[in-house]
């Protein structure tokens, strides 16, 4: 089976985000460290062809280098969730998102 999606997990003191479109081999996942969850924070993930980039109240935290696009990942009938998990026992996002802006 074929695991197509970007995912972002907020965990206690880390950001991980995963960007997958493959049958078995994935990319680096991104991961920046030390990041309290316990108070508000400007988070700005980029997701391009050739990286994904983490900004955490302007500082960039992290980066990796990509080989999928966008595009590619989520096709033409993808189904975009925030907050959840993409599989039956998904989890679920339980912080709140005060804005969200997603460009072309």
């Amino acid at each position: 089976m074929q695991e197509r999606y970007i995912g972002v997990l907020d965990a206690k003191n880390e950001i991980a985000v995963e960007r997958y479109n493959s049958y078995g081999e994935r990319s680096e996942a991104l991961k920046a460290t030390g990041i309290s969850n316990t108070q508000w924070r400007h988070v700005v993930l980029v997701v391009e062809k050739g990286q994904t980039m983490l900004y955490v109240d302007g500082e960039k935290k992290a980066s990796v280098a990509s080989k999928e696009a966008v595009q590619d990942i989520l096709g033409k009938h993808s189904i975009f969730q925030i907050g959840k998990g993409n599989w039956e026992q998904g989890e679920f996002y339980q912080g709140l998102i005060d804005e969200m802006t997603i460009y072309g």
